[in-house]
Parts: C-alpha cells; sequence; structure tokens
C-alpha cells in the first residue's frame, strides 16, 4: 500500500517478477477492501508509513488484527530512525535488490 504510483508500481512489478501474488492499492480504504475481498492466504503487506490523512502504523495494525500471523513491512523515505512499533522498516528509496532482501527476510522461500 503506497499513494505514490510510481513506488507502488514498482514494488508489484519486482515482487510479480519474483513470483509472488500482488495484491495493489493507492489508498487506505482501498487496501483495506482489497484486504477483506481476498480469501486466500496473505504472507505481508507492504506499507508507506506516511498515508494520505492516515498513518500507515495505523494501518499495520488494523491489518494485522483481521489477520493475526501477517507480517508487515513499513517504507518511508521520511527520516525516521526506526519503524513504529518495532515493525520491519525499509528506507525508500530502495533498490530492487533491497526489497528482495527484505521480503526474504521476512518470509524465507515462501511464495
Amino acid at each position: 500500500m503506497d499513494d505514490d504510483d510510481e513506488i507502488r508500481d514498482l514494488v508489484c512489478d519486482i515482487l510479480s517478477k519474483d513470483g509472488f501474488a500482488v495484491i495493489s492499492a493507492g489508498d487506505v480504504d482501498g487496501a483495506l477492501a482489497a484486504f477483506d475481498r481476498h480469501a486466500g492466504p496473505l504472507a505481508l503487506a507492504i506499507i508507506d508509513l506516511t498515508l494520505r490523512g492516515r498513518s500507515g502504523a495505523h494501518l499495520a495494525a488494523e491489518l494485522e488484527r483481521r489477520r493475526p500471523g501477517l507480517r508487515t513491512l513499513i517504507v518511508s523515505g521520511e527520516l525516521v530512525d526506526e519503524s513504529p512499533e518495532g515493525r520491519p522498516f525499509l528506507p525508500k528509496p530502495f533498490t530492487p535488490r533491497a526489497l528482495r532482501s527484505k521480503v526474504k527476510e521476512l518470509l524465507g522461500d515462501v511464495r
């Protein structure tokens, strides 16, 4: 979930090419709706820290509440020392290699 179309498309492209099924959303309401519609398993939610009108950390907490065991990765271009609430964090801008490395760290070889 990223409200920046370019970043969202890049992340989706990288992960899709790596064999992941990707669900994408450009705003919080769209993310929650897509999340609720998807009946299958979800392994990871990648969420921008700063979203229009809402906090990515709050969205992460809500998704984790709805699906216990879901992993979340917070990304941000803002200057922060660490991710809110101790969640895994990847600073923007990031390279495809850095994204792949962080996803592998969180999921192992799950696809």
